[in-house]
């Protein structure tokens, strides 16, 4: 077992089931607006994910609700 020492890496939760996250979203240096403009560009709506995070490295993952 070891542990992992000075660990840089986040993984931000910024939208869970259509929600937003606005701790996680400022904290990630994010807006509201930033969240939804890109959620727009790529034609998707809020109330359509079901998870959206943010690494530190500035990947993004959306998962997108089921219907």
């Amino acid at each position: 077992l070891s542990v992992i020492e000075n660990c840089t890496d986040y993984i931000y939760s910024l939208v869970c089931d259509g929600k937003l996250h606005m701790f996680n979203i400022n904290e990630a240096g994010w807006s509201e607006a930033k969240v939804c403009n890109f959620l727009k560009s790529r034609n998707a709506d809020i109330n359509d994910v079901f998870l959206m995070t943010l690494d530190s490295s500035g990947k993004i993952s959306i998962i997108y609700k089921e219907d």
